[in-house]
Formats: C-alpha cells, sequence, structure tokens
C-alpha cells in the first residue's frame, strides 16, 4: 500500500485528525488533505508511523473487527498505562504498542 492509500484508509476508519496526530502533526486539517489525495503527502516520519498504524489496525481487524481497532487506536487503553495508541505511536514507542495491542 502506498501513502496515500494508507492514510486515506486510516482516515476512514478513524478521524483526519487522529491520523494527523499519528503523524506527529499539530494540525488535523494536514489529515484531510493528505486523505484527498494531491502532491501533499505526510513527511517521512509521518508516513512511517502511519503505516505502523495501519497494519496494527489491520492486525486487529482481521482478528476481532474494525470497531475494535478502532477503540484500540482512539482510545486510553490500560495496557499503555493509560496512553491511546495515537500517543504511543506518535512518540515512536513502536514495541510498546505492538506488545500492548489487544
Amino acid at each position: 500500500m502506498d501513502t496515500d492509500e494508507v492514510t486515506r484508509s486510516r482516515c476512514e476508519a478513524i478521524t483526519a485528525g487522529a491520523a494527523a496526530g499519528i503523524a506527529g502533526v499539530g494540525d488535523p486539517a494536514l489529515g484531510r488533505k493528505w486523505a484527498a489525495g494531491g502532491a501533499l503527502t505526510p513527511a517521512q516520519p509521518g508516513q512511517q508511523r502511519l503505516h505502523f498504524a495501519c497494519g496494527l489496525m489491520n492486525e486487529i481487524d482481521t482478528s476481532q473487527d474494525q470497531d475494535t481497532a478502532r477503540t484500540w487506536i482512539l482510545c486510553s487503553n490500560p495496557r499503555l498505562g493509560y496512553d491511546s495508541s495515537v500517543k504511543e505511536i506518535r512518540e515512536d514507542r513502536f514495541r510498546e504498542a505492538a506488545r500492548r495491542r489487544l
């Protein structure tokens, strides 16, 4: 999946603001612009974070369902010390996020 497809799929499953948060940018409008396609894409670290989040969400979606995957990414998680997965991924704490998924 290329970055545009990943961004669009995540923005469809979660909010564009959450996708921007995962990528590590403060402006939720950027998530909407990325999802619209065109030349604007996240910087490389943001792309890596979005691909990682997409992979974990796909794993959860496959083993559970899309609502569970959405809840895992957006809500505070006791397995993450009540941080959200968005925060864990944005802070590049990939191992912790992956280890503590559902």
